[in-house]
């Protein structure tokens, strides 16, 4: 028998509801850093590796190169970030992101391309993102990076959560900065949690593993009981296994997951382009085996 070389359909029956979402106005999109990095911009990762390297050519004491590679081998990307502050200073720092972040000669990737398709009926966009990529796909958006007591009530904005790439005073990277923003700027949290628990959220991109979320998660699992907001994820199949998939599922989060062969993550563009097109009866198709 001749295999069928047409390909395969994405068929999960959450893409019905997503689309009936999108249709009613009411979609939140949520861009992480995946839909930057496949422009070649660097993650969270990647730009702590790019500190190490930039420490060892400034001669930095080995011991403190040493403690930033165990907080990578750990996973604590954001105390090796506050690590590198410290090592560099402030002024060194922001030069060393600014540079590396800057996306001013990188072409949009496929995924603003078909973010910018949305745009007709999508309520609002988050990021966590500093590069200006979201506003370059929603072009006549206004961009915050602080929020606003009504921003639930509001449309057709970007709000940037770690803040914007040439206002260094409104990042999110380091421990401090994190502990600001969560502890200590009550209306942070106010903002974000009305946008979470009144709009559905479709996070492209984003790993759902970050200082902020987990903090939010706790606080939904917690109010919410077998009724939390609904909200969606594309993710490559296998990507949330076992207590970290169950903790966003009980957040209310429900994983939509794409095959990614090829690591490029194709099908983020094609599912996007087809909830811009609008039909809820049509499941997209998958990139081709």
């Amino acid at each position: 028998m001749t295999a069928s070389t047409s390909p395969p359909l994405i068929s999960d029956p959450a893409l019905t509801e997503l689309c009936e979402f999108y249709d009613a106005g009411d979609l939140v999109l949520f861009a992480g850093a995946g839909t930057s990095s496949a422009a070649g911009l660097p993650g969270w990762k990647k730009l702590v590796e790019f500190t190490i390297a930039h420490a060892r050519g400034r001669s930095d004491p080995p011991s403190r190169i040493a403690e930033m590679e165990e907080l990578v081998s750990r996973g604590d990307l954001v105390d090796a970030l506050s690590a590198a502050y410290q090592l560099f200073g402030g002024s060194e720092f922001g030069t060393f992101v600014e540079r590396h972040l800057n996306d001013k000669k990188r072409d949009l990737p496929p995924a603003l391309h078909a973010i910018s398709k949305l745009e007709p009926k999508l309520r609002a966009a988050l990021t966590t993102n500093l590069d200006h990529f979201l506003e370059r796909a929603l072009i006549g958006w206004p961009a915050l990076s602080r929020p606003q007591a009504d921003l639930a009530r509001r449309r057709q904005f970007i709000y940037k959560l770690h803040g914007t790439l040439l206002d260094r005073s409104s990042w999110v990277f380091t421990r401090s900065q994190y502990d600001r923003v969560i502890w200590a700027d009550p209306l942070f949290r106010t903002t974000f949690s009305a946008l979470f628990l009144s709009c559905p959220i479709l996070f492209v991109g984003f790993g759902l593993v970050d200082d902020n979320f987990e903090s939010l998660f706790s606080q939904v699992r917690a109010l919410s009981g077998d009724q939390p907001p609904r909200h969606f994820a594309l993710m490559p199949k296998g990507a949330l296994q076992g207590i970290r998939r169950d903790r966003v599922s009980q957040a209310g989060v429900r994983l939509i997951e794409y095959p990614n062969l090829d690591g490029k993550h194709t099908d983020v563009a094609r599912i996007l382009e087809w909830l811009a097109e609008g039909d809820p009866h049509r499941f997209p198709e998958a990139a081709p085996p």
